[in-house]
């Protein structure tokens, strides 16, 4: 019998194209062998020139929502913009009395907002001919207090309507059109803020400050859960996803860069990247939550958040590191110019069919594994073809199959016990409740050590191959970003619900929903 369900995939296929002279494991992505001698990706940017940089160190950087136009301030108090494809400067924005530290542009690209150590925060207009800038003019302007009281960190909601910024102790929320405050608090911590983000349309905010804490508030009241304190050794930088819900940070002392979950502070990795450069925006997270970027002594080194593995591209620069909106554009410092951009897609295509790429993207060499994504991308109506067949929506797990589970781990055969932590540790989020459950019930001492090893693998780097593959197709799918792409991650969100792979779809549609609302 044909379901319904059965029925709008076959729909779906047509709509691709996708008829019986595509074969999956015959489609060939052109190409080149394994490429361990390829550390960096291809500049695609080089811009400004050695006495614009002697004239004023690039501070701060920032991308248009399209990709196509690189901001970027300086220490004498000006925003540059300039044209990525060209490496034409576009306007040149003064108004600023000494560094500019924070620049944020609004989705549509018509506003920016900067933030200065002169103790002020601009507002600009900017008109755009082609889709490109050509010129800008500040219209509001908000004294902060003097010299010493510069903003510490801003986030621009998506429209380019609503700021929330610090400065001191204080957090501020304001509405730029109005010109009117929000909402006010002069108490949210002793410690500098040195990560913002406004969530969920502009509805609740996560603020990072120098001692590893993450309050989350109600953008409207300011009011906040208990913050998580991250441990002993403060970071240097902080940086927060875009949802708010995994942080980073390297200590002023240390060489190593923590990844952390902000809901209960379980740090996922820890990795040594060497000393990092000092200065603002040296670790970044994608949009997307997917790698991390962060300046260190040797170039910027590229993370996977999921394994929490190098993605083997030391790009030569330095801070400040800015990502394009959809993850594929890193620009950050130079010795000698403004900025210099890179396409982060491999520097030659890769050789594979489309069952070879399907299984590359199960394993945990990061950089193989992001190479394999990125010829899916460029390849869309494989991409969607491939993971429309193989990737189902999450089922539902019977209570009665993981009480089964979990009475297995204290089983007196040790290959019964051995399967039983396979399998609990494979359903990841599906079992991580009933576990928790279990360690309450005063469990055995050998069967309370298990659950406890399950459960801090579950919350450190992913190693289990379905996992990591389902993380990645998700993100294809949302690097795509088209109907069909929608289609399918809304296919996938309607699984069992605390199951990660609908978490991960979800997600992705929320970041959507957020690029097409400008909000």
């Amino acid at each position: 019998m044909i379901t319904l369900r059965t029925a709008m995939i076959s729909l779906l296929f047509a709509s691709m194209h996708l008829g019986a002279n595509s074969a999956p494991a015959q489609d060939k992505i052109p190409a080149r062998d394994r490429r361990d001698e390829v550390w960096t990706g291809p500049i695609i940017a080089r811009l400004g020139t050695d006495r614009s940089n002697r004239e004023g160190l690039v501070s701060t950087l920032a991308f248009s929502a399209n990709g196509k136009v690189l901001a970027s301030a300086d220490n004498q108090g000006t925003l540059h913009l300039w044209e990525i494809s060209s490496g034409k400067q576009l306007a040149n924005l003064p108004g600023h009395a000494g560094k500019i530290l924070r620049i944020a542009l609004s989705a549509d690209g018509h506003r920016v907002v900067s933030g200065g150590e002169d103790g002020t925060l601009r507002i600009w207009d900017l008109t755009m001919h082609d889709g490109l800038f050509d010129d800008g003019k500040e219209t509001h302007r908000v004294t902060l207090g003097g010299l010493d009281h510069h903003v510490l960190a801003f986030s621009l909601r998506a429209d380019g309507t609503v700021l929330a910024y610090t400065v001191r102790e204080s957090l501020d929320v304001w509405e730029i059109t109005s010109g009117r405050r929000l909402a006010s608090r002069a108490d949210i911590d002793r410690h500098q803020a040195s990560s913002i983000v406004l969530n969920k349309g502009g509805k609740t905010i996560s603020l990072g400050t120098s001692d590893g804490s993450v309050h989350n508030l109600d953008a409207l009241t300011l009011k906040e859960s208990r913050p998580v304190q991250r441990g002993k050794d403060l970071p240097g930088a902080m940086a927060l996803t875009s949802d708010g819900k995994t942080a980073a940070g390297i200590p002023f002392d240390g060489d190593e860069v923590c990844i952390w979950k902000t809901a209960n502070g379980a740090i996922r990795t820890r990795r040594e990247c060497g000393p990092a450069s000092l200065g603002d925006e040296w670790v970044v997270f994608s949009p997307q939550g997917r790698s991390l970027a962060v300046a260190g002594s040797e170039g910027i080194i590229l993370f996977e958040i999921a394994t929490g593995n190098v993605l083997k591209r030391r790009l030569p620069g330095r801070a400040p590191i800015a990502f394009s909106a959809d993850g594929q554009l890193l620009a950050c410092g130079d010795e000698k110019l403004t900025a210099i951009v890179y396409r982060l897609r491999p520097a030659a295509p890769l050789m594979a069919t489309a069952e070879e790429l399907w299984q590359q993207l199960a394993g945990t060499d990061a950089d193989l594994a992001f190479e394999s994504a990125m010829a899916l991308i460029e390849d869309a109506k494989l991409a969607k073809r491939l993971i429309a067949e193989k990737l189902k929506p999450a089922a539902a797990v019977p209570p009665e199959r993981l009480a089964r589970l979990i009475a297995d781990l204290d089983d007196d055969r040790f290959a019964v016990r051995d399967q039983a932590v396979r399998e609990l540790t494979a359903l990841r989020q599906i079992a991580a409740a009933a576990l928790g459950k279990a360690l309450k019930a005063n469990p055995s001492l050998e069967t309370r050590q298990r659950i406890e090893d399950i459960l801090k693998c579950l919350h450190g780097p992913i190693s289990h191959p379905e996992t990591l593959r389902m993380i990645r197709a998700v993100e294809v799918l949302e690097s795509i970003a088209d109907a069909d792409a929608r289609w399918l991650l809304q296919r996938l969100a309607g699984g069992a619900a605390e199951a990660e792979l609908t978490g991960e779809a979800r997600a992705a549609l929320e970041r959507l929903g957020k690029t097409r609302n400008g909000k």
